[in-house]
């Protein structure tokens, strides 16, 4: 009797031992589950954000380009004019 005690005590102090290490994983795995998830989202935001800059500075690039090319359009055109009353002044 006194041995079967003894050996159910033991296999219950194994048991327990074994417990608190899988607790002890599951607290490291819970930790490391929530900074992943931290990381996720900050990646996310970042993503989301890098998104809008580039549309923004797409955005930006063609209204230069259009500004660029209205520039060179009345450059032209001033300069041709220009030509034009040169030809006709008679100095």
């Amino acid at each position: 009797m006194d041995e079967m005690v003894s050996y159910i005590f033991r296999s219950m102090r194994s048991s327990e031992l074994t417990l608190r290490g899988v607790k002890r994983v599951l607290k490291n795995q819970a930790r490391r589950n929530r900074n992943f998830k931290r990381f996720a989202w900050l990646t996310v935001g970042y993503l989301v954000i890098s998104e809008i800059n580039r549309s923004l500075m797409e955005k930006k690039i063609k209204e230069l380009d259009e500004e660029i090319k209205k520039l060179k359009q009345e450059e032209g055109e001033s300069q041709c004019n220009d030509r034009l009353s040169d030809d006709l002044d008679p100095q």
